[in-house]
């Protein structure tokens, strides 16, 4: 029983000593006694919190800390302890370094040239602009271009009658590579998929259209000015419009990167 009693009149103590120290003596406070006998109590900012003449305190000069009851003992450095609330902030902040890291290695260009088919079954085009753009993280390059190709075709009708055609060839060629580094030159072999359609019309003939994708490879030669970069690139698939037919286009260009 006495046991219990001792319990019950500690426990207003305990609450008490939690209080003097989180409220009336903040953490990390502490306690100055100049020569001319003022006692100044300040927060851990150095904010002076209280100050007491020397005609009510018996304390000698010094700089004193307080222990968890409130009592003066000599000065020591303290260290704040993190709150839950602050450590949250700390992971949120490891967090967002993280991600920043991942794409620091992320870096765009831009390039245009011009763009040649090769072969018998498509060489009758002329070159062709070429332009698009490439997304490199770290050594893995992936790229986007666009061309379009044109040639006129006489076609011969009935009574010696001269028909014109206009053919054209579209391509959007999506290509995923590696980057291989010889100092400034850089060699990037790549697969791609190339997205080709086919028109015909003209006057006096039915029009005709064609479109399907291509499974291919290329390669691409450039060399590194900084900001510049002169490239040369060839692309190779053994279907054409999805039909069994071998394609093979060369460009070669200028790209800026940021």
């Amino acid at each position: 029983m006495k046991n219990l009693i001792l319990s019950i009149l500690l426990v207003p103590t305990f609450i008490l000593s939690d209080y003097l120290q989180e409220g009336l003596y903040p953490e990390c406070s502490y306690v100055i006694v100049d020569q001319d006998g003022w006692k100044t109590h300040m927060n851990q900012d150095g904010k002076v919190i209280s100050m007491t003449p020397k005609s009510k305190h018996n304390d000698k000069m010094g700089k004193y800390s307080f222990d968890k009851f409130g009592n003066l003992v000599p000065y020591r450095e303290c260290v704040e302890s993190f709150s839950q609330e602050e450590s949250n902030k700390t992971e949120s902040s490891v967090d967002i370094e993280i991600q920043i890291d991942l794409f620091s290695n992320l870096d765009f260009s831009v390039f245009a040239g011009m763009n040649t088919p090769f072969g018998d079954n498509i060489d009758m085009y002329d070159p062709a602009p070429y332009f698009g753009l490439n997304s490199n993280l770290g050594n893995f390059v992936f790229g986007l271009g666009f061309s379009s190709f044109e040639y006129e075709q006489e076609i011969s009708g009935e009574n010696d009658v001269i028909f014109y055609r206009k053919n054209t060839l579209s391509s959007t060629d999506v290509t995923f590579g590696y980057r291989l580094n010889l100092g400034k030159l850089y060699v990037t072999p790549s697969l791609g998929m190339y997205s080709r359609s086919f028109e015909a019309s003209g006057a006096g003939l039915g029009s005709q259209s064609l479109s399907e994708s291509d499974l291919g490879f290329s390669g691409e030669l450039g060399y590194n000015f900084n900001k510049f970069t002169i490239f040369t690139t060839g692309s190779y698939t053994t279907t054409l419009y999805g039909e069994d037919q071998t394609s093979t286009f060369y460009n070669f260009g200028l790209k800026y990167n940021f």
